[in-house]
């Protein structure tokens, strides 16, 4: 049942008007042929003076009226003065309707009832013209419509005789019929047009929460995604303290407990990373690099990662060879992408195994990630690229991760523009599947990458140069690095990382920098600063909470190798294995 009509809505009142007046012109064309055509019939016969004055009478407040029409349409703002307009036009269509009645008097030849029937369907014509036109104004319409009919009926009915008194009931018969269709149509027009503004109102409202809920989402994530920097300062000083208790504990009760704690920080890290990755995408501030690299460095890195972790669980982890195939793509962003969709293959197959392919069709390669896993029933497969959707995780294990690797490769794979399909079975498995642009060789930048010395090797004699503004990070790297031999000078700002290497203080092994330091200066100027003090270059590692391509324009284009925040020890440690193994070929080449 439809909601009562509000008839005095502004928004309303000028629709009816704007649509009477839309009607207008073709209503007074219609009133100068009518009119016109009816002078030639009565032409003789009634006195001429009166066909005469009559048809004037009509052309003069047509002409009224056509100039009252290009006066409304001429200022769309006079338009707003709806009681102005809804009153020039019940007038002009009063008075119309009383010169056109008046045909039923002045025009009525008594003797002959051809006349007055041709005057009865003139008149009946111009009130059925007038549903269609007036129906959008009530006051209009009945105005117009008893104006135009009652002279004639009334004359009819005091003319007597058996055909005019039939020709009188007939008219008030159409005048009661078309009464009641003028209402209806007026019923249906008034209530599509506040069903119209209705939509209107809800299509706004709609459109202001969509857009405050986006505005919401993209700050939250702007934010997440400026703010990681503070957030990971954190995260990153818990795992080095973790990593260097671990490395102090020799009990094997207490160790049980460290090898808990460190549990716990990389489920943290899991979770943190997943978080600001998602936000990252969310919030614009992540461009694609595009570049043409061999596909084998990518599958390389994969095997090697996630072999261990397949063989824990007792499956089989296959990576197939792709040759030498060529992709155009952002290289960081496709391993990602490949990395959470073997991650999450590895997490739900309990037999069987993992494999990872690719095959080239013309222009594409198509990369496949395949699993013996519990599969995906059909119903759902659109919602596990959701946030925290796990089908098979009812208690939120989060053994069994977060829910956000496919809402990860998802956002990359529109971010990158790669089309991502899925196929799945429930009770025997799935296939990922991303289509990837094929390269050219020659745009190929090939990579030399310095094999790291093993893990086991001491670093007693390493001297290395802390530089990051942070207490506590200072004291957990500081506390780490100790623990496997090193010696370590900590500074807090640039000029203090110069003060460090300055009066006969021993210069560094190796730097580990943090991007943003205190007093407005970078990781990067420090490095540089300290290597001109040295007169040579020094093994140098930046370490950032930043992940915006922008803010890290400048690190990118110096030749530092770069580490994300929370930083895993043993990447540390691998840098300076290998910074110690420069020490010793450049103490050889000395002697």
């Amino acid at each position: 049942m439809s909601a009562a009509v509000d008839y005095r809505d502004p928004r309303i009142r000028a629709a009816q008007i704007q649509t009477v007046y839309r009607h207008l012109p073709v209503v007074l064309a219609a009133n100068i042929m009518v009119s016109a055509f009816t002078l030639f019939v009565v032409w003789g016969k009634v006195p001429e003076w009166i066909a005469i004055t009559w048809c004037a009478l009509i052309y003069i407040i047509t002409s009224a009226r056509i100039y009252d029409t290009w006066l409304y349409w001429k200022e769309p703002r006079l338009r707003e003065r709806l009681d102005l307009w809804e009153r020039r036009f019940l007038l002009g269509t009063i008075v119309s309707g009383a010169v056109w009645g008046s045909a039923g008097v002045w025009l009525f030849v008594p003797a002959n009832i051809e006349m007055q029937a041709f005057l009865a369907v003139v008149l009946l014509g111009m009130g059925a013209g007038a549903i269609a036109s007036l129906s959008a104004s009530p006051p209009a319409f009945y105005s117009y419509f008893t104006l135009l009919l009652f002279p004639l009926i009334i004359h009819l009915f005091l003319s007597g005789g058996l055909v005019r008194e039939a020709m009188a009931t007939m008219g008030l018969v159409f005048y009661v019929i078309y009464s009641i269709f003028a209402r209806n149509i007026n019923k249906t027009l008034l209530e599509s047009l506040k069903l119209r503004y209705q939509n209107i109102e809800l299509v706004e409202s709609l459109t202001r929460e969509k857009e405050a809920a986006e505005r919401a989402n993209i700050a939250k994530s702007k934010f997440l995604a400026a703010a990681s920097h503070d957030l990971r300062q954190p995260l990153h000083a818990l795992s080095l303290f973790a990593t260097a208790l671990g490395d102090r504990i020799r009990y094997p009760e207490v160790r049980k407990i460290v090898d808990n704690i460190g549990a716990s920080v990389q489920a943290l890290e899991s979770l943190f990373n997943a978080m600001l990755d998602i936000s990252r995408l969310d919030s614009g501030v992540l461009q694609p690099d595009m570049e043409d690299f061999r596909l084998k460095t990518l599958f390389d890195r994969i095997e090697n990662d996630y072999r261990p972790q397949a063989e824990e669980k007792g499956l089989l982890l296959h990576i197939e060879s792709c040759g030498d195939a060529i992709v155009r793509s952002d290289k960081t962003l496709l391993e990602g992408l490949l990395r959470n969709l073997v991650s999450n293959a590895i997490r739900y197959t309990d037999q069987g195994g993992v494999s990872v392919r690719s095959s080239t069709a013309g222009s594409e390669c198509v990369i496949e990630v395949r699993d013996t896993g519990v599969g995906v029933p059909q119903e759902s497969l659109d919602d596990i690229f959701n946030e925290y959707v796990q089908l098979d995780n009812p208690e939120r294990n989060r053994r069994k991760g977060l829910g956000l690797g496919l809402a990860i490769v998802s956002r990359i794979g529109r971010l990158l523009a790669h089309p991502i399909r899925v196929d799945s079975v429930v009770g025997k498995g799935s296939i990922f599947a991303v289509t990837v642009p094929r390269g050219q060789a020659a745009g190929v930048k090939e990579h030399t990458e310095v094999p790291m010395p093993a893990v086991g090797q001491e670093l007693r004699g390493m001297h290395v140069l802390v530089i990051d503004d942070d207490l506590a990070i200072q004291e957990a790297v500081q506390v780490l690095l100790e623990g496997w031999g090193c010696t370590v000078a900590v500074a807090g700002s640039l000029e203090e990382a110069c003060a460090s290497v300055g009066a006969g203080l021993p210069l560094p092994d190796g730097i580990l920098a943090d991007y943003r330091l205190g007093k407005g200066g970078t990781g990067v100027q420090a490095i540089h600063a300290i290597e001109a003090l040295a007169g040579a270059p020094i093994p140098a590692i930046l370490i950032t909470g930043d992940m915006a391509a922008d803010g890290l324009r400048d690190v990118h284009a110096s030749d530092y190798r770069v580490m994300h925040k929370p930083v895993k020890p043993a990447h540390l440690r691998a840098f300076l294995k290998h910074a110690q193994k420069q020490k010793q070929q450049s103490r050889q080449g000395v002697q």
